[in-house]
């Protein structure tokens, strides 16, 4: 299953991760560096491998990119949003309201996580 890490903020005083799934585009995963790393390793990555994904997620807050004429990163902190096509919520969570949704997450408060995410039946400029 294809799943990559995106830190929830810049903040580097935050050790706040999600593992996202592009299986099912959403966050499968929610915990801080170490809890990563234990999870990717119980899955059957290579410790030194989970440490390339975490350290590319604290530079570009995503693990996810492809090199073609210039490297792209998915989800990292040049984007805009996230897609969220299944859990709390269904749309695009804002990028920038990515820590206070894996926070939700985390404290299973689904409902406060859904709403930050904005639906399809919204216009992108309500939130």
């Amino acid at each position: 299953m294809p799943s990559y890490v995106l830190k929830a903020s810049p903040d580097e005083s935050e050790d706040l991760y999600g593992i996202y799934s592009t299986i099912v585009d959403a966050f499968t995963f929610v915990g801080t560096r170490e809890e990563i790393h234990t999870e990717f390793t119980g899955r059957g990555r290579h410790p030194m491998e989970v440490n390339a994904l975490i350290a590319h997620a604290d530079a570009l807050g995503s693990s996810c990119g492809i090199a073609d004429d210039q490297f792209q990163v998915w989800y990292g902190w040049a984007e805009k949003t996230v897609t969220i096509g299944e859990g709390p919520g269904c749309g695009e969570l804002p990028r920038k309201n990515l820590s206070a949704y894996l926070r939700a997450i985390e404290a299973h408060n689904l409902d406060a996580a859904a709403a930050l995410v904005i639906s399809d039946q919204e216009e992108p400029d309500e939130r």
